[in-house]
């Protein structure tokens, strides 16, 4: 049995087991995303030897589905990746889509905690509001002297929502004001729902005495509080604006927003202790509570105290250098943007990809795809993937990657349920961001440990420009396909495969530049005969026959064009006389013994003549084309009188 302290079980190479821990969270809240990946990484770093790997995404989850189909297929790693146990974090956005990959977990027997969800069978870490939403509401209702609240929810916040939905029941009902349940209202997480959502309020009712607004995410909150400035209403003179997700958002925010602070850190230790004893086998509790703690801030009246000034002071400060450095990446992105776009193969891209990363100093990051898209993102064939397909391959490929650890990976192949392609170290971080582009998953990012110097803006731009480009980059292969498909009709002659006289001028040059080169001209020998006597069909056989000995006898370097109905044209860059006579007398041989073959009743001939260009710089195309035909008639000519025919055209 594992030990609950992670260290038992050796690999074998005297090095413990490393165990692989997996966080499912969603990133719409960037800050505390990134605030809570630290928590986790630093809290399981202190109990042993372990992996973290992050799996997130910045999708937002409607009721029961999800905006776009490419944002349910991120979470779809966790069928294949091995784990050893995981962590759904409330910033998900839905009990029921949380529950789903629950679901999944449980039945590969992975240990699985959820964080302030509530998930039937799942043990959970959960926020008690009960004693810091109940302060805030005497706070409202005795302190300020509210008369009118309204509770505005955001789906995904389900176990904070009803627990602050009974204590404000019971609070407005203690103080003698009446529960309406219209004033209970449903918005999805943004500033502009918050704005519109305080509009609605003020429609329905537009002056009923001071009022108060709890907002279960503070970017609501805020949205609120911006409305009401544009609209000339003060706070907290005349309206009081209060948050029940308290972070630096709330903090710094003008006016500060009252709020919950839901003290994560704690919930982060207690998951990790829940994780580590179910690992080892242990029984643990269905949910376990930590409580918030109110923060007073102006948007009730109330000053920020001097150690919470401090903070907000060294906030501000940070977000500034931050806002410098992101202008920089930015801009470094919309040049990767670029690049990508010019793009004319996977290697190109990926040099791309690996050139902006470390430009911007990323100094541990892989990219890997599905290792069956990469012949069909440089091919022009159609999509070989259904709507059945899954989102992921049984393999991918390191299209580039690089850490100090490895060094520079190109096209290394791993099985998906490594989800890495090298071996993780005690304390190692993955941070695994999903390509996709609409409903097409190709593969992901992977970021490796502490050092990834990208802020929100480029975090998303990443997400969003690497799936676009491949589909672009696929496209530009059918285009480039299709243009060459046209260009292979334009020169090509359907009838014989040979090319046609379009194709002269395209290729003539390239002998030319050379100097010395042969122009031979072939005209077929009776065929207006063969088509009077034995139809046009026995014609077409006669000039097919033609055109396959010619590919059969000539090399590969020589240009063969159907130029005419029987006549064809040949540029070489052999120059030797006595090769070309010869050849006059093997093509006609093998013309005779093929006729034989087929037990065709007519002969099929074919008089040549050829014109050596020397290499003195003064041989046009078309004088030797000239000098070539001239020479094909004398030949004719004479293998009429040999023959005893009238006219072997």
């Amino acid at each position: 049995m594992v030990k609950s302290d992670f260290r038992a079980e050796s690999t074998g190479r005297n090095s413990p087991r490393i165990y692989r821990i997996g966080l499912v969270t969603c990133a719409s809240n960037f800050e505390r995303h990134q605030i809570m990946i630290h928590a986790f990484h630093q809290a399981l770093k202190k109990k042993g030897p372990f992996a973290l790997y992050v799996i997130t995404n910045y999708g937002i989850y409607y009721g029961d589905h999800f905006t776009w189909r490419g944002e349910a297929a991120d979470y779809s790693l966790l069928d294949h990746i091995q784990l050893d146990g995981c962590i759904l974090e409330s910033n998900l956005a839905s009990d029921r889509m949380t529950g789903q990959l629950a679901e999944r977990l449980r039945k590969r027997r992975i240990p699985v905690i959820a964080m302030n969800l509530s998930l039937e069978g799942v043990p959970s870490v959960n926020l008690k509001l009960t004693q810091a939403g109940r302060q805030l509401m005497k706070h409202l209702l005795e302190d300020r002297r509210c008369e009118r609240i309204d509770l505005v929810m955001s789906p995904g916040h389900s176990v904070i929502f009803q627990d602050m939905l009974k204590v404000y029941r019971e609070e407005l009902e203690a103080h003698g004001l009446p529960y309406l349940p219209e004033r209970i209202r449903e918005t999805t997480v943004s500033i502009q729902n918050g704005r519109n959502m305080l509009t609605r309020i003020l429609r329905e009712e537009p002056d009923p005495g001071l009022r108060a607004v709890i907002c279960v995410h503070d970017v609501c909150a805020i949205g609120v509080c911006m409305e009401a400035e544009a609209l000339g209403i003060r706070i907290p003179e005349d309206l009081l604006v209060c948050s029940l997700n308290y972070s630096q958002n709330s903090m710094i925010f003008r006016p500060d927003i009252t709020g919950v602070d839901r003290v994560d850190r704690t919930a982060v230790g207690l998951a990790c202790d829940l994780l580590e004893k179910m690992i080892a086998g242990e029984d643990v509790p269905p949910v376990t509570h930590y409580e918030g703690v109110l923060r007073y801030g102006a948007s009730t009246g109330s000053a920020i105290d001097e150690v919470a000034a401090e903070y907000q002071r060294q906030t501000l400060q940070q977000q500034a250098v931050n806002k410098i450095e992101m202008g920089g990446q930015v801009s470094r992105m919309m040049q990767f943007n670029d690049d990508l776009e010019k793009a004319e193969s996977l290697e190109d891209w990926a040099q791309s990809l690996d050139d902006t990363l470390q430009d911007i100093g990323c100094q541990g990051f892989y990219c890997c795809l599905n290792h069956d898209d990469l012949p069909y993102i440089e091919s022009n064939l159609e999509d070989h993937k259904t709507e059945d397909s899954p989102n992921y391959d049984s393999r991918m490929t390191v299209i580039t990657g690089f850490s100090p650890r490895t060094g520079e990976i190109r096209n290394r192949a791993f099985p998906i349920e490594e989800l890495v392609p090298i071996q993780p170290c005690p304390g190692d971080q993955f941070l695994v961001l999903p390509i996709h582009h609409a409903a097409r998953s190709y593969g992901y990012m992977v970021y490796l440990n502490d050092d990834l110097p990208i802020g929100r803006y480029v975090f998303r731009i990443f997400q969003e420009s690497l799936g676009a480009s491949l589909d672009n980059l696929h496209k530009k292969m059918i285009l480039k396909g299709n243009i060459r498909e046209l260009d292979r009709l334009h020169m090509e002659d359907q009838m014989t495969g040979l090319f046609n006289r379009f194709a002269l001028n395209r290729f003539a040059p390239e002998y030319i530049r050379g100097g010395s080169y042969t122009t031979v001209l072939a005209d077929m020998d009776s065929l207006k005969t063969i088509n009077d006597t034995y139809g046009h069909l026995a014609g077409n056989n006669a000039i097919c026959m033609i055109a396959e000995s010619l590919k059969d006898i000539l090399p590969e370097g020589d240009l063969i064009l159907r130029y005419g109905g029987d006549e064809f044209l040949i540029l070489s860059g052999n120059t030797d006389p006595v090769y070309w006579e010869r050849f006059k007398t093997e093509l006609n041989d093998r013309l005779k013994q093929s006729a034989e073959k087929q037990k065709l009743p007519y002969a099929v001939g074919i008089s040549i003549g050829y014109a050596i260009c020397g290499g003195n710089g003064s041989c046009a195309i078309e004088k030797q084309i000239e000098q070539a035909d001239r020479q094909m008639y004398e030949n004719k000519r004479a293998r009429k009188a040999l023959s005893g025919q009238k006219d072997p055209v």
